[in-house]
């Protein structure tokens, strides 16, 4: 058994018998860069996991005590308990400081691929299905996952919400920027939103990356409208983060894992 796997053991042996949150510190090899993720148990068994790549410069600034101190606002971010009361056990990682100020680069490299692959692997020990769901900026570590892991270390299926075509501060093409997409060969849901007003991730996205996942065991498209959203575009808090949306949003990522 790996140390991974050794440490994700004793951390889910912990948690009380109804859902709670553990920290777990996860060695990338790479000098004192760790890997911090929270971890959330649901009461009972676990239906499989979800790893939430959370948005903006994927920091979350997580406290060895749990406590989240950015991006506490991100869709994912703020909805992880609900994705625990419908029977996950969830797992929400914050980004090593290196990959962190890589910035976009950061979120395609083979190294970031490798951690996130260290910790689908510890949980693959735990439940049969492990699925990635990435949002906005977070929807380019999942695909870089997607595209780049075999074996355990690979997810079951990947969720990219308000999914990007390039990246922001460094102009990046997904096309160029991550090839892999085009064999990776899991299932995909893309989940948009018809009134998203960022420029990175406009209403016709979804069809727009349908190419660049020509090898997926199927492709699944999700359009919501309505919601509260407001004030910057690519913000949270617009259509971008599905605002007023949360429990639809849970709805549809649940209900299409259970169908897988």
């Amino acid at each position: 058994m790996s140390r991974l796997a050794a440490l994700l053991l004793m951390v889910l042996a912990a948690l009380p018998a109804r859902a709670a949150e553990r920290v777990l510190d996860l060695p990338t090899g790479r000098g004192e860069n760790m890997m911090r993720v929270l971890l959330l148990a649901p009461e009972g068994t676990p239906r499989g996991a979800l790893v939430l790549l959370a948005g903006g410069d994927g920091s979350l600034d997580l406290s060895a005590a749990g406590t989240i101190r950015g991006a506490a606002s991100n869709q994912l971010v703020r909805t992880r308990a609900d994705y625990v009361a419908a029977g996950w056990l969830v797992a929400l990682p914050d980004l090593p400081l290196d990959i962190w100020r890589e910035r976009d680069r950061g979120r395609i490299s083979a190294a970031h691929a490798a951690d996130l692959g260290q910790l689908i692997a510890g949980l693959h020990r735990q439940v049969q299905r492990v699925a990635v769901v990435g949002t906005s900026m977070g929807s380019l570590s999942a695909a870089n996952a997607a595209a780049r892991l075999q074996g355990d270390q690979a997810p079951d299926a990947v969720v990219l919400t308000s999914g990007l075509l390039a990246a922001g501060n460094g102009g990046l093409n997904v096309e160029e920027s991550i090839p892999g997409m085009r064999q990776a060969r899991l299932p995909v849901l893309l989940l948009h939103h018809r009134h998203d007003g960022c420029r990175l991730t406009p209403p016709d996205g979804p069809e727009r990356l349908r190419p660049l996942l020509a090898g997926a065991a199927r492709v699944d498209v999700v359009m919501l409208s309505g919601g509260s959203g407001h004030g910057n575009p690519c913000n949270a808090q617009a259509a971008h983060g599905f605002n007023g949306l949360d429990d639809k949003v849970v709805e549809v990522v649940t209900t299409w894992l259970a169908g897988l």
